[in-house]
């Protein structure tokens, strides 16, 4: 697990590297569509809460927190899809039926 560093006032010399790790970018894809086991390292290094997960990987964990739950996961992830689906075509049906709003 790694651990928080909180360092102040370190003097660098020419040469020196600093390498910074950091959780919760933006990410590249669909959040649901994550490794799952990607997913649940981040929860248990603590960048990611279970609430997270869930709400925004639609990865589910069992009680304990220390596994996933895979048939909660496949309805969460499935849920998820579903839902930005309807989002999509509730978006770009004005311009699919030819309004004015989407003639340029």
């Amino acid at each position: 697990m790694l651990k928080p560093l909180k360092a102040n006032n370190i003097a660098l010399k020419a040469g020196d590297t600093v390498i910074i790790n950091t959780g919760g970018g933006g990410g590249f894809g669909n959040p649901w569509e994550r490794d799952i086991v990607l997913v649940r390292r981040d929860v248990l290094d603590g960048y990611v809460t279970r609430e997270g997960a869930e709400r925004d990987y639609g990865v589910a964990f069992t009680a304990d927190g220390l596994e996933v739950d895979i048939e909660a996961t496949r309805r969460l992830r499935t849920e998820l899809s579903s839902r930005w689906k309807q989002m999509l075509q509730n978006i770009l049906a004005p311009y699919e039926q030819g309004s004015d709003r989407g003639s340029g």
